[in-house]
């Protein structure tokens, strides 16, 4: 009886022995899953982390390209006010130019038809004097000087004198 009662005593000491490991092991078991779940949980968040870094960063590149972009856009339409705005005044310019040309045009028009008028009517003088007897300066001068001569010598006297010597130097330019 004393042997079976040390196998009991020994089977409830081996039995708790047994529970104990088991128990042991259940809490050995359970600190690996917290560890491991510590371990995912720590993963978890570094990938979260990371994720959401790498969020924020594209955030701010997203925002800094909206303003370049918003930048660049009101640029552009300043470039584009200023190009229309030269390009109206090239416009009015050119009308300008165009109506100063125009002008301009017909004034030379004009001014051509005068000197036009002008070469005819001196082709026609000279038509004109090449038509009539040719009298030598000389000639026409000594024979105004005879006649001079002759109405002073004629004894119409100191009357005509006078005007004949006057009309003498007015006539030779002495």
């Amino acid at each position: 009886d004393a042997v079976i009662e040390k196998q009991k005593v020994e089977l409830a000491k081996l039995k708790e022995q047994e529970r104990l490991a088991k128990e042991r092991e259940n809490q050995i078991l359970e600190e690996a899953k917290e560890a491991a779940a510590a371990e995912w949980r720590k993963k978890v968040e570094n990938i979260e982390s990371n994720w959401k870094g790498k969020f924020t960063d594209k955030l701010e590149e997203s925002k800094r390209l909206e303003e370049t972009l918003k930048t660049t856009e009101e640029r552009a339409a300043g470039l584009a006010q200023g190009l229309q705005d030269k390009m109206a005044n090239a416009h009015t310019e050119s009308s300008q130019v165009k109506a100063e040309f125009d002008s301009f045009k017909v004034m030379t028009k004009r001014m051509l038809s005068d000197k036009e008028e002008e070469l005819n009517r001196l082709r026609l003088l000279e038509q004109g004097l090449s038509t009539r007897p040719q009298v030598n300066e000389a000639n026409r001068e000594e024979a105004m000087l005879q006649a001079v001569a002759e109405s002073l010598n004629s004894g119409a006297g100191a009357k005509w004198r006078g005007r004949g010597v006057a009309l003498i130097i007015l006539l030779t330019g002495f």
